[in-house]
């Protein structure tokens, strides 16, 4: 559960950061400057972010409540859990047409 905090807020940043240069540009940009501070194979870290973040969010969003509860036992604020519990949902409900 600890891990999905991190990884969780990790994607929210990756896919606002993504849009973000995408309305500015420079996806292409972004996307490199992200991968090249994750490391050997931080293009596929990208590349799993943002294809499976939108199809998997309802779920994860789920695991992010799990994960809330945990941090509350702990005693542990929560913005970022509490943030990305939001955005996850968000990516889960359909687009109104």
């Amino acid at each position: 559960m600890l891990r999905s905090v991190f990884m969780k807020g990790l994607a929210a940043s990756v896919l606002e950061s993504v849009a973000a240069a995408r309305a500015a540009g420079a996806e292409d940009w972004i996307i490199d400057q992200i991968a090249s501070e994750l490391g050997p194979s931080g293009h596929a870290v990208v590349s799993r972010i943002l294809e499976g973040t939108p199809v998997h969010a309802a779920r994860r969003a789920a695991e992010m409540c799990d994960a809330r509860s945990f941090l509350e036992t702990l005693g542990v604020s929560h913005p970022i859990t509490d943030g990305a519990i939001e955005w996850l949902n968000s990516l889960s409900r359909p687009d109104p047409e």
